[in-house]
């Protein structure tokens, strides 16, 4: 159920339709947006929490997903029941919507509150819906129970539904089955998977000069350069090639967020929180114990860019991008689809435009050169 912001299809020719948008998703953004500038300015907003998959720790997912098997939550999705599971103190990572509640007969408990995420919807998508009158009442059947019929969407809408952890469940009278125990087994580390993802990247491994730790550069085809210490921590190693993964699809694939008008410092903070939001997401896949002390001090600053009003749309929504980049990037290193996107790639349409030949005059030749970059999308990214 992760964060999707798409939109209708449409020819060249006409204009792009945007989803309709809910009151009640237009308000869990906004009340997202300050919840984590708080916590970030607190240090304790998700992407400092450090998971151990060895104690059985690791990101928000739903159990009971008839599409994926304990995938963890991504996009914004994700990132909310991390930031609300901060808030209420919530130590299960599990996540149960209502109507999967019901589905099992269990309840939450008297008081309270499910936790909105957002779901995309596309025209044409067919849903159940119980029957109303012309006056908007509910219809009943003859048994008394309410009458279920089907809608199809007129136009593509991101609704939103709660969710509830699992910490607030509770078995009621009518259960269908007992509610699971949550499973802290440790979670062994998948080198081999891991090693098989980092193959397929193209990326280099080279040796730190000496004195310096190792890092991650993602200019080029990408590189992790590795001190003496940490070529033979096993575990040490996966961390700076899930980082290093992160970073090279990033850097292949980033949909912007960042701009050149942007400070240095600024660039770097949203840069860097794409890499860490990728870095965990890639990191609960394959069992790899989380380092995000990397952002520790940039707390503050991190608070200031997520509560900036976006002048064009006019809500505060860094965050959304952050997290939509990051799962762009965990998802092409999960299919290992490694080949630059060609919407993306200013410097591939640059090379398939024909040299002005030589005789032409001035302006064409100046005409015929390759656009400025306006947004870092192909810029390399400098992890140090």
């Amino acid at each position: 159920m992760a964060f999707m912001n798409r939109e209708d299809n449409a020819t060249a020719s006409s204009p792009k339709i945007l989803p309709e948008i809910s009151e009640a998703v237009q308000r869990t953004r906004a009340e997202l947006a300050e919840r984590l500038a708080e916590q970030a300015a607190k240090g304790i907003a998700p992407w400092n929490k450090k998971l151990d998959p060895s104690l059985g720790q690791r990101l928000p997912y739903t159990p009971f997903a008839k599409t994926t098997t304990h995938d963890a939550l991504r996009g914004a999705n994700g990132i909310q029941l991390a930031s609300v599971a901060e808030e209420k103190g919530y130590q299960d990572p599990r996540w149960i919507s209502r109507s999967q509640m019901q589905e099992r007969g269990w309840l939450f408990k008297t008081g309270e509150k499910g936790a909105n995420v957002e779901f995309y919807s596309p025209k044409g998508a067919e849903r159940s819906q119980y029957a109303r009158d012309e006056q908007g009442n509910e219809v009943f059947d003859e048994d008394g129970q309410r009458i279920v019929e089907k809608v199809v969407a007129e136009k593509s809408t991101v609704g939103a539904v709660q969710m509830f952890n699992m910490e607030q469940v509770v078995e009621g009278k009518w259960s269908k089955t007992p509610i699971p125990e949550l499973d802290t087994a440790p979670r062994e580390p998948a080198f081999q998977e891991l090693n098989e993802a980092f193959a397929k990247s193209g990326i280099e491994v080279q040796d730190a000069a000496p004195g310096t730790p190792s890092h991650v550069s993602a200019r080029g085809k990408g590189a992790i350069y590795l001190s003496p210490e940490d070529k033979t921590h096993a575990l040490v190693k996966a961390q700076v090639m899930a980082r290093g993964l992160a970073a090279k699809a990033l850097m292949l694939d980033t949909a912007g967020g960042w701009s050149q008008s942007d400070s240095d410092r600024t660039k770097f903070v949203k840069i860097e929180l794409r890499v860490e939001l990728a870095t965990r997401l890639i990191s609960d896949k394959y069992a790899i114990p989380t380092r995000p002390e990397r952002l520790e001090a940039q707390q503050e600053h991190i608070a200031q860019v997520l509560g900036e009003t976006n002048g064009k749309t006019g809500e505060k929504d860094q965050i959304r991008f952050a997290a939509r980049d990051a799962d762009r990037a965990a998802v092409r290193v999960f299919d290992g689809k490694w080949s630059r996107s060609p919407e993306r790639s200013l410097e591939q349409q640059a090379q398939q435009r024909e040299p002005p030949p030589e005789h032409a005059p001035p302006e064409s030749r100046q005409a015929a050169k390759p656009p400025a970059k306006s947004r870092a999308r192909g810029k390399a990214l400098e992890l140090g």
